[in-house]
């Protein structure tokens, strides 16, 4: 069981940098996403929910707890993404991580057209995971 949830996290980790990778150049230069950055998107959504449904199976606590602090930052930085768009404060310094956690989503604008919606699809996505995450820990920790 531990090698599954280790290659489950090693394939989040490989998946991260090659969503990463293949979305940052478009994501960087402002270009309208293309149905490549979309199915990029896709194929990060469809792993991130297959490796959940393994460590969830086997019930790794460890797993989900580092699950749930990604999709926390996640969540904070695509809050925060919001926020800087509406004019509410302004976070130059985040932008590194905003980058790093928010372009391998970048192929959603491709349906939305729109940053700020975008941004807010985001911040429900990873609220998602981030129940998941901790749903899984309670459940884990009452068995």
């Amino acid at each position: 069981m531990e090698k599954r949830v280790a290659l489950s996290i090693l394939l989040i980790v490989i998946t991260f940098i090659v969503c990463l990778v293949l979305n940052f150049p478009n994501a960087l230069m402002g270009d309208p996403p293309t149905v490549k950055n979309a199915g990029i998107t896709f194929i990060y959504a469809a792993i991130w929910t297959f490796v959940y449904a393994v460590v969830i199976w086997v019930k790794d606590q460890a797993a989900m707890k580092f699950f749930g602090m990604f999709w926390l930052l996640t969540l904070f930085f695509s809050v925060l993404t919001i926020l800087v768009n509406v004019q509410v404060l302004d976070a130059f310094w985040a932008t590194p991580f905003v980058a790093l956690f928010i372009t391998p989503w970048y192929g959603i604008e491709l349906f939305t057209g729109d940053f700020l919606i975008t941004a807010s699809i985001i911040s429900f996505l990873s609220l998602l995971f981030l129940f998941a995450a901790f749903s899984s820990l309670r459940k884990a920790r009452s068995i």
